[in-house]
């Protein structure tokens, strides 16, 4: 689990590959996802409404808001199996 956040409208994450495949937005607003290859995407996100990236999805994230934006990012783990004892 990670915490990220975006200052104001004049952030972006710069181009990386999606590590974690749920989130959290901590707010509401507006994202703008940069696809690659002139592609855009809007993404409108509620306060505590989670959204779901695939995993190692290349993009570049820009803030649309005026406002501090953070979200918790979250990845979930298969349970270890458990051994047995000698």
């Amino acid at each position: 689990m990670v915490q990220s956040k975006f200052p104001d409208c004049s952030a972006l994450t710069g181009s990386y590959a999606q590590t974690f495949r749920w989130g959290l937005p901590l707010f509401d607003g507006t994202l703008d996802i940069d696809m690659g290859g002139g592609e855009h995407e809007l993404a409108k996100l509620h306060n505590g409404a989670p959204y779901f990236c695939q995993l190692g999805a290349e993009h570049d994230v820009f803030s649309e808001n005026e406002f501090e934006c953070a979200f918790i990012e979250v990845e979930l783990l298969e349970p270890k199996a458990e051994s047995a004892a000698p």
